[in-house]
């Protein structure tokens, strides 16, 4: 065998070892669902919820506002406003805590965590994380709801205010 053939067999090896490595990597980074929460618990709702908006599922997303938000915030007006300039589903959503209120509402926080990938001239990944907690209520049929509006949406419907020209001069 020549010293070629030995170094084309070597490279070979090593391609075949890099193929592996990516199988696995890919196998182990890919977008696994985890355990749904009940959903009748408040975790369940916003776990629901944020799933709803990784799978740009607005109108599901949108069924765990109250009624009383969905009464003062049409549909189209939150779809509107729910668009985020990044993918979601590149993001980490981790539960951190759950809080029962006295009132019988209760609190849920996540930690968001984003990371980008790296750009053309920056190599290095981007990564970007946040807490971010939801208030939720119980309705009259029992399920839990977000009594206020929640994350990307803070304000719904946006305000709009008719700016009206200054008076003419007087001469």
């Amino acid at each position: 065998m020549t010293s070629s053939n030995k170094w084309l067999i070597g490279m070979g090896g090593a391609l075949g070892v890099l193929v592996l490595i990516a199988v696995v990597a890919a196998v182990l980074t890919s977008n696994t669902r985890p355990d749904l929460r009940p959903e009748d618990t408040p975790e369940g709702v916003v776990q629901r919820y944020v799933q709803a908006l990784m799978d740009n599922d607005m109108d599901m997303a949108y069924t765990y506002l109250s009624s009383d938000l969905q009464e003062s915030c049409a549909l189209s007006d939150w779809q509107w406003q729910a668009r985020l300039p990044y993918r979601l589903d590149e993001s980490q959503v981790l539960l951190k805590e759950v809080i029962d209120y006295a009132d019988g509402d209760a609190g849920v926080t996540v930690t968001i965590t984003r990371i980008r990938g790296p750009e053309p001239f920056d190599l290095t990944p981007q990564v970007s994380s946040f807490d971010q907690s939801f208030r939720l209520e119980t309705q009259d049929d029992g399920a839990w709801r977000f009594s206020q509006m929640p994350w990307p949406v803070f304000r719904c419907p946006i305000e709009t205010r008719i700016i009206e020209p200054p008076p003419a001069p007087v001469r």
